[in-house]
């Protein structure tokens, strides 16, 4: 996958990510190939100045296997979706991507939101759809947001508030949880929408 994006093969990269997602699934996928690499290549631009046409060449390589993988599962059911959403200020959403696609794999209906989602916007979704849960993502700190969060839990009574990313710091506000890393976000993301499935209502 390096070489091919070094070569700037953006074909290549996707069917290597392609045939990792098959082989392994998204977690051990991002965890074991993909994060390394896409950490590997910001870590050179940021000390060179130079390669940030590689670095995003493979996010985009990235999200569209994410999609082509994704694709495989078929129709997912359109039942309590859990929300996904970047923060107000949040313009990265490649780890959500990630966590979309390992939820696809376990029968889990998402909706993608995208990046600079306004928290009020997300509240409003969370209690339209009346989503079993979301989880927010910020990569870096952004102060509005951790005032606003909380808010999001006000959607409706049963809704689970989840928080991603590094931008969060170790506390996580009222009404709301921090997940460890992507495998925990996923983990929490099914437990809530099974716990609603089991529940059998739609508040």
């Amino acid at each position: 996958m390096a070489r091919a994006a070094s070569r700037l093969d953006e074909m290549g990269v996707e069917d290597a990510v392609v045939a990792e997602l098959r082989k392994h699934g998204t977690l051990a996928t991002w965890n074991d190939v993909l994060r390394p690499v896409l950490v590997a290549s910001g870590d050179h631009w940021q000390r060179t100045g130079e390669g940030i046409e590689i670095e995003h060449l493979l996010t985009q390589a990235v999200t569209t296997a994410f999609v082509r993988h994704t694709a495989t599962f078929g129709e997912l059911t359109r039942d309590d979706p859990v929300l996904l959403a970047g923060g107000p200020h949040e313009e990265h959403t490649l780890a959500l991507q990630a966590v979309r696609a390992g939820l696809a794999e376990r029968g889990v209906p998402a909706r993608l939101l995208g990046p600079r989602t306004p928290i009020k916007a997300l509240t409003a979704a969370a209690r339209r759809t009346r989503a079993p849960a979301v989880l927010v993502w910020l990569s870096l700190a952004d102060p509005l947001a951790l005032q606003q969060i909380p808010g999001v839990a006000t959607a409706h009574r049963r809704i689970t508030v989840l928080l991603g990313g590094a931008g969060w710091g170790s506390e996580n506000p009222a009404s709301t949880s921090l997940c460890s890393d992507l495998d925990d976000a996923v983990h929490r993301l099914r437990e809530a929408w099974l716990a609603r499935r089991a529940a059998g209502v739609r508040m």
